[in-house]
């Protein structure tokens, strides 16, 4: 995770959000496309799934191929 948020360029919060859906493995790329949010809810601390991001567009980071390979391979 420390890697990934490293050669990536995300967002702690959008960092938070990813599923592996978000990859592609044969691009090597990754789409950001939500968030996830902790907020104070009356004294109830809860992690809210936010789907837009700071710039509210989506975007499309690159990542290494080695780094790519880990995640497909922590996913199978």
């Amino acid at each position: 995770m420390i890697e990934l948020f490293s050669f990536s360029g995300l967002r702690k919060s959008e960092l938070r959000a990813l599923s592996f859906s978000d990859f592609d493995y044969k691009k090597c790329t990754i789409i950001i496309n939500k968030q996830l949010q902790t907020i104070d809810n009356n004294g109830k601390i809860e992690d809210v799934l936010v789907k837009y991001t700071k710039t509210n567009k989506d975007r499309m980071g690159n990542i290494p191929k080695w780094l790519i390979n880990d995640i497909k391979q922590y996913n199978d």
